[in-house]
């Protein structure tokens, strides 16, 4: 294959482009329940899906391990469901933790 050699100009002086998705539906989930994030990586990561034409986006916010949704009704819900006194280290099944209390609701 042919590389371009620096200071080569390319000349188009018409063209058109389609670009359209295989598929109406392409998705990514980032699931937020269990794998706290901060509001900055959920910005990137939304520019990142837009990015690459992703339509649709699945949050995962609540989990039986965790409840990060606060609801004024029920305030026991991010009460205990919104923190966790570890984590988890290394594969699932693992017996690993980091033994760091973390919140996020």
């Amino acid at each position: 294959m042919d590389t371009p050699q620096r200071g080569t100009r390319w000349l188009l002086p018409c063209a058109e482009i389609t670009d359209v998705p295989r598929h109406p539906w392409r998705g990514a989930m980032l699931d937020v329940a269990r794998h706290f994030q901060p509001v900055s990586y959920l910005r990137r990561y939304v520019d990142l899906l837009a990015l690459h034409k992703i339509s649709v986006f699945h949050l995962h916010l609540t989990d039986d391990q965790g409840w990060r949704m606060p609801i004024a009704a029920l305030p026991k819900l991010t009460e205990v469901g919104g923190h966790r006194a570890e984590s988890q280290k290394g594969p699932a099944g693992s017996d690993t933790y980091d033994g760091i209390p973390h919140g996020g609701a």
